[in-house]
């Protein structure tokens, strides 16, 4: 599938908009010197000075340079998804896997108030637990196109998919902050395939049409069939052209 994708974001209005933001944000708030808006950590944050937007901002981008550089390929890689899903669903398997961290950071804040915790008292920033959502949902509905094997002696060789850029990025990404970074894949990837099971709620929210207008690309499908359409036809005359000419012979006898 993913072989046949175009390669740039014509169809693909939010793959184009992550993309965007991953980048953009953290350019601009490196440059205000306001990294400090994407940190969680409920002492002092939490406790003390009651920031609790911050809850919202940790999951919104990453500051760290190569971990944007590595979130932006991954989401342009995960552009099949939302060619198979379609706009609507891919937002709403994002919005729902956000709104379950959020939830999860809120009740830790809720345990460490009332119980004194001291352990678990920052979570790593970035939008992990999304990206590996969708790399499970990315498991569960792309398919392999082909395989390849690298020999490591004669005897030996290890057998590779399509698929091994976008899992060995993601790998780099689940444990670019330690602990605190893998623990999020971990929480994403379980949440993903939660979602994708209906086991929680999630597999199908949609945001108002209104809003989903936002990011409505119309021309896709229509661009999409009609180049599919093409493609076939254009295959059929060929096969008729390069008929051999005894076959053909032969059918003026057969009707």
């Amino acid at each position: 599938m993913s072989t046949g994708l175009p390669s740039t974001f014509k169809h693909f209005p939010l793959s184009r908009a992550l993309c965007i933001f991953s980048t953009v944000v953290p350019m601009l708030v490196s440059l205000m010197g306001m990294k400090y808006i994407f940190y969680y950590s409920y002492n002092p944050f939490i406790s003390q000075y009651r920031q609790l937007w911050r809850m919202i901002t940790v999951q919104l981008a990453y500051v760290n340079e190569s971990q944007v550089f590595i979130s932006v390929i991954v989401f342009y890689l995960l552009r099949d998804l939302e060619r198979l899903f379609g706009t609507p669903k891919y937002l709403g398997v994002i919005m729902a896997t956000y709104s379950y961290t959020l939830l999860l950071i809120a009740l830790l804040a809720s345990v460490k108030f009332y119980t004194g915790m001291q352990w678990l008292n920052s979570v790593s920033s970035g939008p992990t637990t999304v990206i590996f959502a969708l790399l499970a949902n990315y498991r569960d509905y792309i398919p392999v196109m082909y395989k390849f094997e690298i020999a490591i002696t004669e005897e030996r060789k290890i057998t590779l998919t399509d698929h091994f850029l976008i899992y060995i990025l993601c790998f780099h990404l689940s444990v670019s902050q330690g602990l605190g970074t893998l623990a999020l894949a971990l929480l994403g990837w379980i949440l993903g395939d939660l979602i994708s099971r209906g086991v929680i709620p999630g597999k199908h929210w949609r945001l108002p049409n209104r809003l989903n207008r936002l990011f409505n690309d119309r021309e896709s499908t229509p661009v999409l069939i009609a180049e599919v359409e093409a493609a076939e036809e254009e295959a059929e005359q060929t096969a008729t052209e390069t008929r051999p000419l005894t076959s053909q012979f032969l059918d003026t006898f057969r009707r």
